[in-house]
C-alpha cells in the first residue's frame, strides 16, 4: 500500500523471501524500474541468485555489525581481491560476499579475524578518503531530495482509497472460495 502514496524513499525489507528465482526476479525488476524513475528504494536481500543481485546499483555488506563495504556493486569484488579475497571466476558474487564474512561453526576465531581485517581496512579507507574529500555528489543529492520530501504532493485520501478498494476486490476475486468460506464462518458463529 506504500506504493500508491508515490513515496520518493521505499524501503523493502526481503521483498524476494520466499519467492522463486523467476519471480523474485520479477520482484527486483519493478523496484528497479522505480528507482529509474527518481526514487530512492533500499532493500535487504539474503542470498540473491546472480540474475537479481546484478540488477542492484549500490551495495551495502555489514558483517558482525561492521560495514565490510559500501560502494557501487561492480566495485565490491575488487576491494575484496585487494584485501587478499578474491572472487572464483564464474561464481555468485553474493555467494562469494556470504561465505567470506559468514562465520562458521568450529572456525569462529577464524571467521572472526578474518572479519574484523576486512571491517577494519574499509573503516580505514574511509577515514583515509573522508579527512581528504568532501561528500560526495550523490549523498548531496539524496540530502537534497529528503528535505524536498516533506514538499511533496501526496495523492488525495479519495485516490488512495479507490486503489485500496480495488486492490481489495481483486484479491477477494482471486480467493473467492476463501472469501466464501470466511462468510459462512461469520455466519454460522453470529447465529
Amino acid at each position: 500500500s506504500e506504493i500508491l502514496t508515490d513515496p520518493l524513499l521505499l524501503f523493502a525489507d526481503e521483498p524476494t523471501s520466499g519467492l522463486d528465482s523467476f519471480a523474485a526476479q520479477n520482484v527486483v525488476l519493478a523496484l528497479k524500474k522505480l528507482a529509474d524513475n527518481g526514487h530512492t528504494v533500499i532493500c535487504t536481500i539474503h542470498q540473491p541468485p546472480s540474475e537479481v543481485f546484478l540488477h542492484f546499483h549500490k551495495l551495502l555488506l555489514v558483517a558482525e555489525g561492521r560495514t565490510a563495504y559500501l560502494g557501487n556493486i561492480s566495485g565490491g569484488t575488487a576491494a575484496f581481491e585487494k584485501l587478499g579475497y578474491p572472487c572464483p571466476p564464474n561464481y555468485n558474487h553474493a555467494d562469494f560476499y556470504i561465505h567470506t564474512l559468514a562465520i562458521v561453526p568450529g572456525k569462529e576465531e577464524e571467521c572472526r579475524a578474518r572479519v574484523k581485517a576486512i571491517t577494519d581496512a574499509y573503516h580505514e579507507k574511509e577515514v583515509a578518503e573522508g579527512s581528504t574529500q568532501g561528500p560526495e555528489p550523490e549523498s548531496q543529492q539524496m540530502t537534497e531530495t529528503l528535505r524536498d520530501m516533506s514538499h511533496r504532493r501526496r495523492q488525495p485520501v479519495l485516490v488512495q482509497g479507490r486503489h485500496v478498494l480495488l486492490r481489495s476486490f481483486l484479491t477477494a476475486m482471486r480467493e473467492f472460495q476463501v472469501v466464501g468460506v470466511q462468510l459462512m464462518q461469520t455466519l454460522v458463529m453470529a447465529t
